[in-house]
């Protein structure tokens, strides 16, 4: 059994109606939602009005399926009035988003929102951020959060998304006393997150949540499904504790869901992986798996054989040794298909490509993403072309892990839409992969060169969104896209479990 503790309204009856059947059709038995309107950040009493409405219709529609959360804005003189009208029509919580600091700064409105729901017995949800850049105004971090838990102790609190930047989150849950809890919905789809935060807080306090439709059930669920955590605190996560923060006594079976639309995308979730990595990241722990090790994790994985880059060796100033002794490491494996790192931005650029071409990578991996440069700028034409005369095949790195919460002293670059084309434009003729790019780039990309056939896009990231994936290969069909693990930073089963659940 599962309750999502954080579901977002689609505007449209059509768009509802499908969001309860891809919930059921994920194991999914109960949803509790909140509408926030047209998403502004500081909405006005009207938009919170007919938020609220289309929530409470929605719960009326399927009233075993669903609970509903009003949502405020505390910013507003009539949040009180809003309040008491939500209380009789059914509300079972508060949902408080962006507007929680008024222009001052002051947290005092949000602090009189809950000492409102402690008052009645609700419980409260928050949005929480814990933003490298800085938050947006009115957007709170973990520690206010747990600045307005001790002034309104009674009020049941669930911080958000935990916080944003969870590993930001560590530890200050601890300082809130007893009714505070995470919900661990939205964003990337992270391997260890719930291990991490098991190791800081208690496992009756956090929440399974997914922020669908923005995040598809799937990728969230495989936050928990795919967690090293015994089957006892599964349960706690996917349902008991929102059972008990929510006073739902009976947790409804699953309905029937009508057959999946298949389409020609069978073959995408069983191609070699295009995004897969061993060797140490630098700013968190990943596991540090070596090649070895890797190729016996490969073996589990259909059809087991990945295109890797070294994380170890990614960030060495000497990439010609770092990839040496990486392919040392790699010699005799069959499923571990090595890349060798290359910079176009290094001054040696022309020893790095004519090594790796003469040795056995399989290709070159080219980050302008953690190597902080741009794809488009003319200086690296040269280097493109002695790749494509090398008859080296080059896998594009634009993107990894989540730069919201980027270790603040790196400088990555994600790339423009308009280096992207203006790189795709000039490329010469060769075969390139990219990896990482947003299910926004590549809808907009695969709109110019979907017929061209130098470049592919792997599809990690389409299968974060509930409908992305689906939609791109209606328009656009299977064949610029393949399957990227992004290994170690999400578990290694994660991307094809999503594909097929969603497709």
């Amino acid at each position: 059994m599962i309750i999502d503790s954080h579901v977002h309204l689609p505007a449209d009856a059509p768009a509802q109606q499908r969001l309860l059947e891809e919930a059921a059709a994920n194991g999914i038995n109960l949803l509790i939602v909140s509408d926030l309107g047209d998403w502004s950040h500081w909405p006005s009493a009207e938009t919170v009005r007919l938020a609220n409405e289309r929530a409470a219709h929605f719960h009326a529609r399927s009233p075993d399926r669903v609970r509903w959360l009003a949502y405020l804005n505390p910013q507003l003189d009539n949040w009180r009035g809003e309040l008491a009208r939500c209380l009789a029509a059914g509300a079972a919580g508060v949902k408080l988003w962006v507007s929680l600091k008024s222009p001052d700064g002051s947290l005092a409105n949000t602090a009189a929102v809950l000492k409102a729901a402690a008052a009645a017995k609700l419980p409260a949800l928050l949005h929480v951020f814990n933003l490298t850049d800085p938050n947006h105004a009115g957007e709170i971090t973990m520690p206010e959060f747990v600045k307005l838990k001790k002034e309104v102790p009674d009020c049941t609190m669930i911080a958000a998304h935990a916080g944003g930047n969870w590993r930001h989150s560590l530890g200050l849950l601890r300082e809130c006393g007893e009714q505070a809890y995470l919900d661990i919905s939205g964003g990337y789809p992270e391997a260890g997150m719930l291990e991490g935060l098991l190791k800081s807080e208690r496992a009756d306090r956090i929440l399974f949540g997914s922020d669908a439709p923005g995040r598809s059930f799937s990728s969230q669920k495989a936050k928990v499904t795919l967690a090293a955590i015994d089957e006892t605190t599964r349960e706690a996560v996917f349902y008991r504790n929102a059972a008990r923060l929510y006073g739902i006594a009976e947790i409804p079976p699953l309905p029937e869901t009508p057959p999946r639309r298949r389409n020609n995308a069978a073959a995408l979730a069983t191609s070699p992986d295009h995004f897969c990595f061993c060797g140490d990241w630098p700013f968190s722990r990943t596991g540090g798996r070596t090649p070895a090790e890797l190729e016996a994790l490969l073996a589990g994985h259909h059809p087991g054989q990945a295109y890797t880059g070294d994380l170890t060796g990614i960030f060495n100033l000497d990439l010609p040794a770092a990839n040496r002794a990486f392919l040392r490491q790699c010699a005799g494996l069959e499923r571990v298909l090595p890349l060798a790192s290359l910079n176009p931005s290094a001054l040696n650029w022309s020893c790095q490509v004519d090594e790796a071409a003469k040795s056995a990578f399989a290709g070159g991996l080219i980050s302008p993403y953690l190597h902080s440069w741009n794809l488009a700028d003319p200086a690296f034409a040269d280097f493109f072309a002695a790749c494509a005369a090398a008859g080296l095949r080059l896998w594009v790195n634009c993107a990894v892990a989540d730069y919201r919460f980027r270790q603040r002293g790196w400088n990555p670059l994600p790339p423009e839409e308009k280096d992207l084309i203006g790189f795709m434009h000039g490329a010469p003729a060769s075969q390139y992969v990219f990896q990482g790019l947003s299910g926004t780039l590549i809808r907009k990309l695969l709109g110019r060169f979907n017929a061209d056939r130098r470049f592919c896009f792997e599809f990690s990231k389409l299968t974060d969104s509930e409908f992305m994936l689906e939609q791109i290969l209606e328009e656009y069909g299977p064949e610029r896209l393949v399957f990227g693990s992004e290994f170690p930073f999400r578990h290694l089963s994660q991307v094809r479990e999503s594909a097929a659940a969603l497709l």
